[in-house]
């Protein structure tokens, strides 16, 4: 039975005094553990409380987990300095540059944002969440057909990448492709989204979708926002 703690719980477990028996690398280590399920969960401002206990710490990776809170907190101008910094320390950190369009993204710089993914991409190609990001920006620039390309990027690294079936199946839908963007709409609901599975139950099993399939009409719509 999956067992889940609430974020209260977490910080009171990670608040007490650390053992005495306990290196400064083994607190930063559990510290770590339990801002990055924080920032998981959304809770990005008790992880900046959390990553607080240690100020002091020349950590990256604690860094750079502050810097990610501050981002889902969005405080924007904060994220960015902070990943600024970040990359002086590791250049070739291709999570920095996620990370930087995705604040490019947010700012509405979506050029930027995608030059930022491109970079991430260069330097890992087997990043499937920059080709996610990158698909999600060049469909809101009105390119589907590149943005499809990064999709199925995407789900060729990752194949249960459920925001990236989902994501395709819109653009499938905006090009005409209904039948398409249904299948890709299965696979999410199948990885757990509920949302796509709403859709396909509205636009796939119907008299109204068997109607826009043979026409090839659809709706016009944009991908899911950055993350």
């Amino acid at each position: 039975m999956l067992i889940c703690l609430s974020s209260s719980t977490i910080l009171a477990a990670i608040a007490k005094e650390p053992s005495t028996k306990q290196t400064a690398n083994e607190i930063n280590a559990e510290i770590i553990d339990k801002a990055t399920l924080l920032i998981d969960l959304g809770r990005h401002k008790e992880a900046l409380k959390l990553i607080a206990l240690q100020a002091k710490s020349t950590s990256y990776e604690l860094n750079y987990l502050k810097a990610r809170a501050s981002l889902g907190a969005n405080d924007l101008q904060t994220a960015e300095q902070q990943f600024a910094a970040l990359v002086q320390i590791k250049p070739n950190d291709p999570r920095i540059y996620l990370s930087l369009g995705n604040i490019a993204g947010k700012n509405g710089d979506l050029k930027r944002a995608i030059l930022f993914y491109r970079k991430a991409i260069s330097i890992d190609s087997q990043y499937a969440k920059a080709y996610l990001n990158l698909g999600v920006a060049l469909g809101a620039m009105g390119k589907p057909k590149e943005a499809k390309n990064e999709f199925s990027k995407a789900i060729e690294i990752n194949p249960r990448m459920a925001d990236a079936y989902r994501n395709r199946g819109i653009i499938q839908e905006s090009i005409g492709d209904i039948k398409g963007a249904c299948e890709d709409w299965l696979a999410a609901a199948s990885l757990g989204q509920d949302e796509p599975r709403l859709w396909r139950q509205r636009k796939c099993n119907t008299e109204d979708f068997n109607k826009r399939n043979m026409t090839g009409k659809s709706r016009s719509t944009g991908t899911s926002n950055i993350e």
